[in-house]
């Protein structure tokens, strides 16, 4: 595997998915998705003490393995074929995640799971798709 290449679609796709993430979830779908007060006011951190780097982390790690998916394994190189598989892949996450979450935390409801992975399709796809015309352009 081509490691500068690998690199820099990790960094194409965890940037992508960073402001893509704020943007659907954070702005768009926030409304939607908040926690009830009560839940909210005991389990989330207040703005002022957002921890951004651990987002920034935790987006870059979802830019790693939506390219190593796209780069090792699917062999894509447009940006249809990677807003496709990642768009595919990201609804899967976010559904496991927001239903194994649900099933041990008051924290979302079912439409919340939904309206989750709709999100989900959006800012995994777009960012895949980035990573897909990167390495279709890199070739």
């Amino acid at each position: 595997m081509n490691w500068t290449k690998y690199s820099i679609a990790t960094l194409i796709g965890g940037v992508a998915y960073f402001f893509l993430g704020w943007l659907i979830f954070g702005i768009l779908l926030r409304s939607m998705t908040a926690l009830p007060e009560d839940i909210a006011a005991v389990v989330q951190i207040p703005e002022d003490q957002f921890k951004i780097s651990y987002m920034i982390i935790s987006c870059l790690i979802i830019g790693a393995l939506y390219s190593l998916i796209l780069l090792k394994w699917a062999n894509v190189s447009t940006f249809a074929g990677g807003f496709k598989t990642c768009a595919l892949v990201g609804v899967l996450i976010g559904l496991s995640v927001g239903f194994s979450m649900s099933s041990m935390f008051k924290l979302l409801t079912i439409d919340q799971i939904f309206i989750n992975a709709v999100g989900e399709i959006f800012a995994s796809g777009l960012a895949g798709g980035l990573i897909g015309l990167y390495l279709g352009k890199s070739k």
